[in-house]
């Protein structure tokens, strides 16, 4: 999605006769056009995407912990990576229909899909960092047996199973 609006944006803009300023010179015209924008839009994503990259970061390692190989549990750390990158392929395919769903003409689909995955990116963003100052609430000590309560508020699906399980 990204890649693809990154390529068609400026593409749109020749297309109907406006050169694409790089970002550091002239404003975006008309404003307020699908095509500004989106833009706008796609600059802000890729900001909130790299910040997003840091606190998970941060979060891995704080799930790693000070544990000793033998007392690690791999399998969360696992699972907390591959939420990450799942839950990125369903904000994109989420948006994505959003967008379509709007029915709007142009690239205005696109620009909508686009501003859900900023709307989304920042619901995740304060999700993680909320993960994140619980772990560091904890003491170290008790890290380790602690975390899950600060870890389940990442779960993307049935978030509350408490009492529910196998049987």
């Amino acid at each position: 999605m990204l890649v693809a609006l990154s390529v068609l944006l400026p593409a749109l803009a020749s297309a109907q006769g406006r050169p694409v300023a790089p970002r550091d010179e002239a404003p975006c015209t008309p404003e307020g056009s699908a095509l500004c924008t989106g833009q706008a839009l796609l600059a802000t994503l890729a900001q909130l995407d790299r910040r997003l990259d840091r606190r998970h970061a941060t979060l891995r390692t704080l799930v790693r912990g000070d544990t000793t190989a033998a007392g690690r549990d791999v399998r969360i750390e696992w699972a907390v990576d591959t939420l990450h990158a799942t839950w990125r392929r369903l904000r994109r395919d989420d948006c994505e229909l959003h967008g379509a769903l709007t029915r709007a003409g142009g690239s205005w689909p696109s620009t909508w899909a686009l501003d859900c995955e900023v709307a989304a990116t920042r619901a995740r963003l304060a999700t993680v960092d909320a993960a994140i100052r619980c772990i560091e609430r904890l003491p170290i000590a008790r890290r380790e047996f602690e975390r899950f309560e600060c870890l389940t508020r990442l779960r993307l699906l049935a978030r509350d199973t408490r009492g529910a399980g196998p049987g």
